[in-house]
């Protein structure tokens, strides 16, 4: 049974890490699996005294992804991968990936090497001082467009504003985890998992790792505008009550106006006589078009959260494995 960090040991003051994970979700990378085949042999090679294993995700990818990866497991040892059943989106894949680990550290990067896997020798150096979660925060955007730079900001801004989560850096895009973070990570995930959420309400210590990211050198990014969306919406309501709280001073708010206006046109009416409630005809319509949209969004937001309340008693399994190669069992390690 996996230990929760409460219930864990004393952070000593410098660990080991002896033995590496890197899990990288993958969907539709064909065209750059040789450069990034390259890239992580030469960072393996770069860490002399560490095992390090690589397992790559593919997210039920349609193109000649599988293919290339199981070819590339018979030429490597090192690199395993699986294949989830359905697709389900990176952040279920790196839980996937980190539930097969049992390495002292783990790292979850991306397949198009945005996030340079040369930052690891600096995060896994913090991780031997006694840091639990590493993230690497990018202080450039070299690798980002104007709308993507601007959507990053954005939703950075609001989860550290509104998010009842713990530490979580500005612009941070991956990270390195102790043994413990990420199995208590994977044991914790729900149904909606969100790993700027999940990661920070694990309550371990953090340090950081700047970086400027680089250009995108192939492919295409898969984070389009209906995707960030729903990360930020899906973060948001699985991390706060704001949203139920902002319900509750609009509702007072509307409330209130409607109570003042309903006493305005009272006194109005006594005052100027009957017919002029039959003048204030058009006016009461709006008030009440504007009330019934109030009340229909109110309850669209409680029924979203009684949804994932609901979906989250369910026992449906967050990923299924489709496929695998090199994929060792935790017994074996």
């Amino acid at each position: 049974m996996l230990r929760s960090h409460a219930e864990s040991d004393a952070i000593p003051a410098r660990r080991e890490a002896k033995s590496l994970a890197v899990v990288i979700p993958a969907y539709n990378e064909a065209e750059g699996l040789d450069a990034l085949q390259a890239a992580l042999d030469e960072f393996r090679r770069s860490l002399p005294y560490t095992n390090v294993r690589v397992v790559v995700v593919d997210d039920h990818s349609d193109d000649q992804t599988p293919m290339l990866l199981k070819r590339a497991c018979e030429r490597h040892d090192w690199l395993s991968y699986i294949r989830l059943s359905r697709r389900s989106g990176s952040h279920t894949a790196v839980i996937a990936g980190l539930a097969q680990c049992d390495e002292d550290c783990a790292a979850f990067i991306s397949a198009d090497l945005q996030d340079p896997p040369s930052l690891l020798p600096e995060m896994i150096a913090q991780f031997r001082q006694g840091k639990d979660v590493v993230w690497a925060v990018r202080d450039g955007d070299d690798g980002q467009g104007l709308f993507e730079g601007f959507a990053s900001t954005v939703f950075h801004s609001l989860m550290r504003r509104i998010s009842n989560v713990g530490e979580l850096p500005y612009q941070c895009s991956f990270a390195l985890m102790s043994k413990r973070a990420y199995r208590n990570l994977v044991q914790q995930a729900g149904l909606f998992p969100s790993l700027l959420v999940d990661i920070p309400r694990l309550g371990y210590s953090v340090g950081v790792v700047p970086f400027a990211k680089p250009a995108r050198k192939f492919g295409t990014s898969k984070w389009n505008i209906s995707r960030r969306l729903r990360l930020l919406f899906d973060s948001v309501v699985s991390a706060s009550y704001v949203p139920l709280r902002f319900m509750i001073y609009v509702g007072g708010l509307v409330s209130l106006l409607g109570f003042a206006y309903a006493l305005f046109l009272l006194i109005r009416a006594l005052s100027n006589g009957p017919t002029e409630i039959a003048q204030g005809w058009t006016s009461l319509m709006v008030v009440v078009l504007v009330l019934g949209g109030l009340q229909m969004l109110m309850l669209g937001v409680i029924g979203e959260y009684l949804w994932r309340t609901k979906e989250g008693t369910r026992r449906d399994a967050l990923f299924l494995i489709e496929d695998e190669a090199n994929l060792r069992s935790i017994e074996d390690h």
